[in-house]
This record gives structure tokens, C-alpha cells and sequence, in this order.
């Protein structure tokens, strides 16, 4: 799978997926709230596509979904009850985000957002913005699952279809991991051994990350995990091999990303204000060696765009830690 900017042997596929689309609504199979000749249209592609704002996700040999990815705001944004205040500069907006009728229930559109938020990072946006019609019930569903607010609906006449009660809907930028990273490969250029790079790894995190409560290392210690390196309140010092979520995420050798703890059998509550948690393993020639351990006061703190980010900057430890 791979999201990309289209290029003009993509137009014949995204149109066909808003015809698909048109029909499936039309059918009854879909309530999106878009009209056929009337939005999305060929227009609408082909001006993405001369604007360079027109992203495709091609999986499987063709094109399963687009969408438009710019800063343009729509002129019925400005009643919107913002709670992420921006410059216009710093606000990246998602628009005609579709998946082909064929390949619902796949991801695709989870996957879509989460570059979007990517994208939105790299280029220095902090607010994230996106709309979409009051009876895409689907649609909003999926977007408050991946903490987006709803900060408004507003009636309007939407890319000339009329009688649209469109929701705007907002959340903030994720942290740039890409700097994130830069600044660890620096650390590691002063000291590569693994107490000081996995302590400084440890505060740039907590001082980077919004809204945790803990960030650190657990180092393996024969048939156990033992407390290593961290910024927060004190915690358990040994987690055995399959025990709670880091001993999971160790045993699993895989990251392991929970929206609520009480849900997770097993968890270990160091702190009972922690509700979610991500635990990275950290491996050195094939083998775990330690677990990376954020944990927050909030349920479904961590998104996909934090678990590859961190996935990332745990690539860079692995790269430069001498353990």
C-alpha cells in the first residue's frame, strides 16, 4: 500500500471512484451527501491535479482511495467554534476524502488520515481541519474515533449542492517526530552508550509529548524486564515476560497500543492515573533489549501517527545505541 500524489494516469481511476461512488449513494448503499454532475465531478479531480493538492492510496495494483490535501479553507469555516486557534499558515485541511465502494473495510480511509497528519506535521501545520456532511454518519464515526472534535455544523450551500448541514471538524497536530529524531541522532553523536542516550531519549519525549504521564525504558534482565531509564512518577521495577503490556510487547516482539489499560488483561497500574499506553520493543542485532513505555491520563491518547513515529524514533536507538 502506498499514498502518493496523483499524477495524470491517476484521473480516469479517481473519477471512476466518485462515479462509484454516486451510484452507491444512489443505490442506497451510501450516505455520503454528494450529488452526481454537481460535486464531486471530473472538475474537481482535474483542478486538484493542476493545483498538485490530489493524493491517491494505490494498494493491490490500483487505486483504492483519494482525497485533496491543501490549506484552503472553506468560507463556512469561520463559524466554526474553534478550540485549536491558527494562523492560516498553520492549518492543513483534509477535503473529498473517498474510498472506492469496493475496498470499505479495509483501513484505507484510517490510513488516508494518518498521512494526512503526516503531511500536515512536515509542513509545519499545527491544526488539522476536515469536513463533512451532518448524514455521513460513517464518516464522523470514524473521525471521532481518531480524536477529531466536532466544532460545528453549519447549514450551507456545499460546492453547489444545497440544503448541506456540514460539520467541521478539528484536532491538533501530532509532534514532529522527523525533529524528534534529528535530536536523538545528535545526543548519540555525544554518547551512544545506552544509559545516557536511552535518559536523554526518555525527557526528550516527555518534554516533547503532549498530555502523557510517564515516558521511559524497561531493559531486559534475563527472564524479566527491569526498570531502566524514565521521566515521571516512580514505577514497578521487575515486569515479568508476558506480564502486562510492556512484558506482552516483549514477548510479542511488536508494538503493542492500548486506548483503555483497565480493558487490557493483566495490565500492571504503576500509576492508576494512566487509561492508555504504547509499548515499543527495542532490538539489538535481532533481539529485544529493552521496551519503550509511554503511558497517558487520557483513553485513546496514542494514534496510528504515534505509533510510527515512535516506531521510528526507536529505529534511530537501535541504529545508534551501544548496549
Amino acid at each position: 500500500m502506498k499514498i502518493r500524489k496523483a499524477s495524470a494516469n491517476d484521473l480516469k481511476a479517481v473519477c471512476g471512484i466518485y462515479q462509484d461512488i454516486h451510484t452507491a449513494e444512489e443505490s442506497g448503499r451510501a450516505v455520503i451527501g454528494w450529488e452526481r454532475g454537481v460535486y464531486p465531478t471530473e472538475r474537481t479531480a482535474s483542478e486538484a491535479l493542476q493545483r498538485g493538492d490530489l493524493f491517491v492510496l494505490e494498494a493491490e495494483g490500483r487505486v483504492r482511495a483519494c482525497a485533496i490535501i491543501n490549506q484552503e479553507q472553506l468560507p463556512s469555516y469561520e463559524a466554526a467554534d474553534w478550540r485549536y486557534p491558527a494562523r492560516t499558515d498553520q492549518v492543513m485541511v483534509l477535503h473529498t476524502l473517498v474510498v472506492s465502494p469496493d475496498s470499505v473495510g479495509r483501513g484505507y480511509g484510517k490510513e488516508f488520515v494518518s498521512f494526512y497528519e503526516t503531511y500536515a506535521a512536515e509542513h509545519g501545520c499545527r491544526a488539522l481541519r476536515m469536513d463533512t456532511n451532518e448524514k455521513n454518519v460513517r464518516a464522523r464515526a470514524m473521525y471521532r474515533s481518531l480524536g477529531y472534535r466536532e466544532a460545528g455544523i453549519v447549514p450551507t450551500v456545499f460546492n453547489g449542492i444545497e440544503g448541506v448541514h456540514l460539520v467541521l471538524l478539528e484536532k491538533q497536530a501530532g509532534p514532529d517526530y522527523r525533529m524528534m529524531g534529528e535530536q536523538l541522532k545528535a545526543l548519540a553523536e555525544t554518547d551512544a552508550w545506552y544509559v545516557p542516550l536511552l535518559s536523554n531519549a526518555s525527557a526528550l519525549l516527555y518534554e516533547q509529548l503532549e498530555r502523557i504521564n510517564w515516558a521511559g525504558f524497561y531493559l531486559v534482565r534475563e527472564d524479566h524486564l527491569v526498570l531502566g531509564p524514565f521521566q515521571g512518577k516512580t514505577a514497578c521495577i521487575h515486569i515479568g515476560y508476558g506480564k502486562g503490556v510492556c512484558g506482552t510487547a516483549w514477548e510479542r516482539n511488536d508494538t503493542v497500543l492500548v486506548e483503555d489499560v483497565h480493558s487490557f488483561p493483566g495490565h500492571i497500574a504503576c500509576d492508576s492515573a494512566s487509561r492508555s499506553e504504547i509499548v515499543i520493543p527495542v532490538r539489538k542485532n535481532g533481539c529485544v533489549k529493552a521496551v519503550l513505555d509511554i503511558d497517558s491520563p487520557e483513553y485513546s491518547r496514542f494514534s496510528e501517527y504515534d505509533r510510527r513515529g515512535l516506531e521510528e524514533f526507536v529505529r534511530i536507538l537501535e541504529e545508534r545505541a551501544e548496549f
